[in-house]
C-alpha cells in the first residue's frame, strides 16, 4: 500500500507519454518533515492502470506510502497516506508546468507535516529546497 501524495505531477506526464513510452514512470522525491529529519522517495505511475503510487522513508525509518488515480486531469490531487507508525494523513501535490514535477504539503494524524519536491529536477534545485 504505497499512500502518499507526490505522484500527482506525473499526472499530465502520464497521459502524454502514454502512446509513445514505457507503462511505469518513476520520478523521485525528496522532502523535509516538520521534526527536521529528510526524506527520500519515488512516485511510480503505471499509465495502464491509470494508478499512482506514492513512498517515502526516513533514515530513522519512517515510511509512508499512497495511492491515486492518474486519470484526474487536475494540477493539485489530494492523496490519502498511511505510515508503518500507525499515522494517516493526507498529502496535496501541486505539478508544475511541465507536469513532470512539482511540490507537494502533507500531514499526519500526529501533527507531523512535511513539504516535499517531485520530478527530475537537478541535484542543485532538491538541495536549495531542502535548505530552505
Amino acid at each position: 500500500m504505497r499512500q502518499f501524495s507526490i505522484p500527482f505531477a506525473a499526472l499530465g506526464f502520464a497521459l502524454t507519454i502514454s502512446s509513445c513510452g514505457p507503462s511505469v514512470v518513476s520520478l523521485p522525491v525528496v522532502g523535509k518533515l516538520s521534526n527536521g529529519e529528510t526524506a527520500q522517495g519515488s512516485v511510480l505511475l503505471d499509465l495502464s492502470t491509470k494508478r499512482g503510487e506514492f513512498d517515502m522513508v526516513t533514515l530513522s525509518g519512517l515510511s509512508c506510502e499512497g495511492t491515486y488515480n492518474t486519470s484526474l486531469a487536475v494540477s493539485t490531487i489530494t492523496i490519502p497516506v498511511a505510515c508503518n507508525n500507525g499515522s494517516k494523513g493526507r498529502v496535496i501535490a501541486t505539478r508544475d508546468a511541465s507536469g513532470v514535477a512539482g511540490t507537494a504539503i502533507g500531514r499526519l494524524s500526529n501533527g507531523m507535516t512535511g513539504r516535499f519536491l517531485f520530478g527530475n529536477v537537478s541535484a542543485q534545485m532538491q538541495a536549495d529546497f531542502l535548505n530552505e
